[in-house]
């Protein structure tokens, strides 16, 4: 029967290897140890593996402990070793193989180089028969040369693995609420997580650029509004109103920027702002900011420092001249009330315009009715060809509606030039340095 089933194993796993081979000894040496018929231990007992490797397709097939059914846990820690846990009393023992897995690091620089797509014909062929070979060397060994055996204490504790579901905010899959980050109300799943996918290209980019062990400090600093903006004529930008602050972050020289209403001072290393948790305006006017004297400094981006004086105004022209060249005579959303884009598009096109602030909400201003940005965004889109979106959001955490829409949208800002750059997203920002 143990024959039989060893066979069946292979057939199962596809081929045979160290691997199968262990794993297969492993569960049926430890079925006769707890006398515990094999395919019926998934009745009593779990398995805790401390490996993902081939052993794991022996050890399922033969006990018929699995992932699905919660009697097998992978506790990845690359040893060598299966843990046969009882349910009721969390006893049980440990097998481990007791002689090298491969006997030379030869058939693994070999496995690399198949994995990869690199290897000759012959050398898939060398190490085909290498893994034959061995797999069925450690087949052939006695229980007692190929495997030691320890008794063993475990948290045999059933998993709860179904959770109430919740739909993703971006691709609006259901995903089980443990696996759900929530950013300012949005729900998201790993895979549309964009904080934490900006947080791995940060971390990356610092990596290859050999930047991550050096000391490099990061200081955060609260601009004034004559240092943020200069002396404009208008006088109705919300800087000018306390109603934000801006935030500059400076690497080396390099300037990078934000808008927060947390306006608070930092002073760290690269790496602390990199672990930051973006739980917050505060923190993540700091992550971003960064993040943009980052990639200035690395030549990744520009554009990264707020335009001064009459700057806002020439932008807002130049903005309106690219919408009218592009887009023709479009129904402009814009989100985020920068009164000088607004005065200068509500002037030659159909123009709504939403924000968060209610000192400004259904207030009559640049020719409309400031309204609510907190809406059904799905309704603005019937009506709009074109929104402009405030690269403040990526502050605010209201950025991930604005990912969805079909419609065209451009960001603008400085806030948000570099998550622009990694996510692909339009910015303009033209009078900025």
């Amino acid at each position: 029967m143990s024959k039989r089933l060893i066979e069946e194993a292979i057939e199962f796993h596809g081929h045979l290897c160290p691997g199968i081979a262990f794993g297969c000894r492993a569960a049926l040496y430890a079925c006769r140890q707890l006398n515990i018929e094999p395919g019926r231990l998934q009745d009593s007992h779990i398995v805790v593996a401390e490996n993902d490797l081939c052993g794991l397709d022996g050890i399922q097939y033969i006990t018929g402990c699995t992932i699905g059914n919660d009697g097998l846990v992978i506790r990845n820690i690359g040893k060598q070793a299966f843990n046969f846990i009882s349910k009721k009393t969390g006893q049980g023992i440990r097998v481990v193989l007791n002689v090298p897995l491969w006997e030379s690091a030869e058939p693994l620089l070999l496995h690399a180089k198949v994995k990869n797509g690199k290897a000759t014909e012959q050398e898939r062929k060398d190490f085909i028969k290498a893994r034959f070979e061995r797999g069925q060397k450690l087949l052939d060994l006695p229980d007692e040369q190929l495997l030691k055996l320890t008794p063993v204490a475990h948290s045999a504790q059933e998993r709860v693995r179904l959770f109430p579901s919740v739909k993703c905010s971006l691709c609006q899959e259901a995903v089980m609420e443990p696996y759900v980050s929530n950013i300012e109300g949005n729900h998201l799943c790993q895979d549309c997580n964009i904080y934490e996918k900006i947080r791995n290209y940060m971390r990356e980019l610092c990596n290859k650029q050999d930047l991550s062990e050096k000391n490099i400090k990061i200081t955060g600093t609260i601009l004034s509004v004559h240092e943020a903006i200069g002396s404009p004529a208008r006088k109705d930008f919300p800087l000018q109103k306390g109603k934000e602050k801006l935030v500059q972050a400076e690497i080396d020289g390099f300037l990078g920027q934000a808008f927060t209403d947390m306006p608070k001072d930092f002073s760290g290393k690269l790496e602390e702002v990199i672990a930051l948790p973006l739980d917050n305006n505060y923190r993540r006017a700091i992550f971003f900011s960064t993040l943009n004297s980052l990639m200035a400094k690395l030549g990744l981006i520009d554009h990264t420092i707020h335009c001064r004086d009459e700057g806002p105004t020439k932008c807002a022209a130049k903005l309106a001249a690219k919408i009218s060249e592009q887009y023709g005579n479009p129904h402009i959303a814009l989100f985020g009330l920068q009164p000088a884009i607004a005065d200068a598009l509500s002037q030659r096109f159909k123009t709504r315009i939403f924000d968060l602030d209610p000192d400004n909400i259904g207030k009559e201003k640049f020719m409309t009715t400031i309204e609510n940005g907190d809406c059904d965004l799905s309704e603005v889109e019937e009506w709009a060809d074109l929104f402009l979106v405030t690269g403040s959001t990526i502050i605010n955490g209201t950025l991930i509606p604005f990912l969805r829409l079909k419609k065209p949208v451009i960001y603008y800002g400085t806030s948000i030039a570099g998550a622009a750059k990694i996510l692909g997203l339009e910015r303009f920002c033209a009078e900025s340095l």
